[in-house]
């Protein structure tokens, strides 16, 4: 199938420049899943946050009470991490958070592993992931893999896949954090990556794919800004600036690959591909088609057995859940009738919608949205 020429973003912004710098988040998110639609008709994108669910009357828009977000209520979503751009923030947010706790929570030490394949510019993106994913359950099999673990003191992974499209074509991996039971200097991390690299090289040798020795697996203890940390969050952590250092950067790595824009063109995100396809570059259209339904079904974060227990963060919710439902602590700015949803749903003034309930205060929102129903009316 080959991408039509629709544009998502006309009515919206006249500039490409825009996209980067002057478009609300909320704006574009919203411009970004009507591309997402205009690729994957097929898919369950087409529901999302536009049919109500049943037995419902009224769609509503709720404010968090801090923050300046808004949401829908009432509306089914199709609550895809790959291939809505808007359940895609819920759900990495969510996991974000989730694995925050985790991290706080742990006392131990705490690295990245990062596990890729060699390949080459036309080879489709289901072959390598594939080949990745079925190179990593084989990784851990076998006896090789139980003297790395336990000569590292693991105790659990959390595994997030990724993906990027550059020169040399599709660049699927997979980024895992582990916790170990004590932090490992720099020597003792050298000595676990050559170990790992070699048995993964192994592994991938006997599929009949290559892995560089050099860059077939990374092992990473990256640090982290702490004063960053507490700009966006507000307090500080509740550890000492060492833990800190050593795994709070991991934490943003493996969970908002999905919803972040490579600054390149080298190693677009699939976010850039789409907002690519919306700048008429079409090819890139079809790149992040053949991403969103390769990717379709696979799970963003998965944690080894025990883990959570461990960590104590309790039961893993599903995507579909998180989208589902609302965050707590907002509260309703407006409701709609289902005509008046219709009405908003021709004007495609969803986006628009969210955008100024999150920074108009609710009586002046109330005037505004009640004009612009009445005017569509």
């Amino acid at each position: 199938m080959t991408a039509t020429k629709k544009r998502s973003l006309g009515d919206i912004t006249n500039t490409a420049s825009e996209l980067e710098v002057g478009v609300p988040s909320t704006i574009l998110r919203f411009a970004l899943q009507r591309a997402a639609y205009e690729l994957i008709p097929q898919e369950r994108i087409k529901i999302c946050l536009r049919y109500h669910k049943p037995n419902t009357a009224v769609i509503t828009v709720n404010r968090h009470k801090t923050a300046k977000k808004a949401y829908f209520g009432g509306l089914m979503t199709c609550g895809s991490v790959w291939q809505c751009p808007l359940c895609a923030q819920r759900i990495s947010e969510h996991r974000r958070a989730e694995l925050e706790r985790g991290v706080l929570n742990w006392t131990g030490g705490i690295f990245m592993v990062t596990y890729t394949a060699s390949h080459k510019l036309h080879t489709p993106l289901k072959e390598i992931l594939e080949t990745v994913k079925e190179g990593a359950r084989s990784f851990k099999s076998g006896e090789k893999f139980q003297t790395i673990k336990n000569a590292a003191a693991l105790r659990g992974t959390v595994k997030a896949l990724e993906v990027t499209y550059g020169a040399n074509g599709w660049h699927p991996h997979i980024h895992e954090i582990w916790f170990v039971d004590v932090p490992l200097n720099k020597i003792e991390l050298d000595v676990v990556e050559m170990a790992l690299r070699k048995h993964w090289q192994q592994v991938l040798g006997r599929k009949g794919w290559l892995a560089s020795i050099e860059h077939g697996i990374k092992v990473s203890d990256d640090k982290f800004d702490l004063a960053r940390y507490v700009a966006k969050f507000g307090h500080e952590p509740k550890m000492t600036m060492d833990q800190w250092e050593n795994q709070w950067s991991l934490v943003k790595e493996v969970t908002k690959q999905v919803v972040k824009k490579s600054r390149t063109r080298e190693g677009r995100t699939p976010t850039q591909l789409l907002v690519d396809y919306i700048q008429d570059d079409f090819e890139a259209g079809e790149r992040w088609r053949e991403y969103a339904l390769t990717f379709k079904g696979s799970k963003q974060l998965t944690w080894s057995n025990g883990l959570r227990d461990l960590l104590k963060i309790g039961e893993e919710v599903g995507d579909a859940e998180i989208t589902d439902e609302l965050p707590e602590d907002t509260l309703i700015y407006a409701t709609f009738s289902l005509d008046q949803w219709k009405a908003i749903l021709r004007h495609d003034a969803r986006a628009e919608i969210l955008h100024r309930a999150e920074w108009m205060s609710q009586e002046d929102f109330a005037l505004w949205v009640s004009e612009k129903i009445d005017t569509w009316l």
